[in-house]
């Protein structure tokens, strides 16, 4: 299988970047979707529904990994709208379940909405790599307004949708 340069996925992280945006300009919303790159490409759209609950999230994850595994993938790309905060801001008190300590992004006063974009690539020249990429927005009535954009350290990110790719 040809794994892609380290160019090649900046080049089409960008584009993937640049018609997302314009995706959740014009529909007002970006339904989820992964790009799984392997022998063909694979484009995966994801209801809502799947996203609702944390054992759909949990089972939704498990089954990339299984995808990606066994279609020996080399690169995957995340793109869904997402509530997050921004490290240091991570806010802690009353849980859902009524007790203490980290609140969920969507349920910390801090939050902000995101189009959100993760990748992992096991790239020709440069090995694995990987990153991710907030565009911030906010609604005024109809209009999505485009707020500043937000790149975690790298590495910061932690979660169920991270780590899709095995390390060679």
């Amino acid at each position: 299988m040809t794994r892609m340069t380290k160019a090649e996925v900046e080049k089409m992280v960008a584009e993937t970047k640049a018609l997302a945006v314009e995706t959740l300009q014009r529909d007002g919303h970006h339904m989820a979707l992964m790009i799984v790159e392997a022998d063909e490409r694979i484009v995966l759209g994801i209801d809502g529904p799947i996203l609702a609950t944390d054992e759909s999230k949990d089972r939704l994850a498990e089954q990339v990994r299984e995808l990606t595994a066994r279609t020996d993938a080399t690169g995957i790309i995340f793109i869904t709208e997402t509530w997050f905060v921004r490290h240091g801001n991570v806010n802690y008190g009353v849980d859902e379940d009524g007790e203490p300590g980290f609140l969920r992004p969507k349920n910390d006063p801090h939050r902000e909405e995101s189009l959100h974009i993760r990748w992992e690539f096991k790239t020709s020249d440069a090995g694995y790599i990987a990153g991710a990429w907030h565009q911030v927005f906010h609604h005024e009535g109809e209009a999505i307004i485009l707020d500043d954009t937000w790149e975690p350290p790298q590495g910061a990110e932690t979660g169920r949708f991270v780590g899709f790719l095995p390390r060679d």
